[in-house]
């Protein structure tokens, strides 16, 4: 866990202090926000300073230094994918139910 010191709106990142460490910030970056619904709302929301966010510590392959990864905002707002919101209506045919096919059955 962690607080939101920095938001760079444009650039779409910024920077957290972790929980207990005063001075060591870890980058925050929009692309390792948890699930396509929180990154669409930080793209165009931002990040507001002093956000609590929950995180995994990662780091950087060439650098060795440390990010925050899988992250989400712990009091942000609620938040859907598309792909959960249409679950069931998805998979069902137009064809079937209550459509044009039982109409045409009581006019024959």
């Amino acid at each position: 866990r962690g607080f939101v010191t920095n938001w760079f709106k444009q650039r779409e990142y910024g920077f957290v202090t972790r929980e207990g460490r005063d001075s060591d910030d870890i980058q925050l970056h929009v692309n390792n926000a948890r699930g396509d619904a929180l990154k669409a709302h930080v793209r165009k929301n931002g990040v507001k300073w002093q956000a609590e966010v929950e995180f995994t510590v990662e780091y950087e392959e060439h650098k060795g230094k440390p990010y925050a990864s899988k992250w989400i905002l712990v009091d942000g707002p609620e938040l859907e994918s598309r792909s959960r919101s249409r679950g069931p209506r998805q998979r069902r045919s137009p064809s079937y139910g209550r459509g044009r096919s039982s109409a045409k059955r009581r006019s024959s």
